[in-house]
């Protein structure tokens, strides 16, 4: 540190610190998606008891595309922000949208995995801006 020249410091914390912000973004990214995409994996999975669970697998998805609209937001990324806004709204807990039975419903729960397993990279060159904007 260089107390004589404060903004001198200031300036070499600075890049650290945005690569520690973008860092800490990704992971909770990553997180999220492999979370959803789990709990979707899981349903698919075991399907004949999805019944059981839609709550709060309905709960647990619609959570996780609450996040990732946010961020893709952020990103101006409103193509990804507006699938996961639908997918917000197909997995509705308060206001459930399609059963957990029948063949149909399955094929949609396990198309409903490709969003959360698109690699971070779709987000991650304009999350960097969207960092160094704010």
């Amino acid at each position: 540190m260089n107390p004589s020249n404060p903004g001198l410091t200031w300036k070499v914390w600075q890049p650290r610190n945005r690569l520690r912000v973008l860092q800490g973004l990704n992971l909770r990214v990553r997180l999220t998606k492999c979370a959803a995409g789990a709990v979707l994996l899981l349903t698919v999975l075991l399907w004949s008891n999805a019944g059981q669970y839609d709550r709060l697998v309905r709960f647990a998805v619609c959570a996780g595309a609450v996040r990732l609209a946010a961020l893709a937001a952020a990103a101006r990324r409103y193509v990804w922000e507006t699938l996961f806004v639908g997918m917000m709204l197909l997995y509705n807990p308060v206001f459930p949208v399609f059963p957990f039975s029948g063949r149909l419903y399955l094929v949609l729960v396990a198309a409903s995995v490709a969003p959360f397993a698109v690699p971070l990279a779709a987000l991650k060159p304009r999350l960097e801006r969207a960092v160094a904007a704010h």
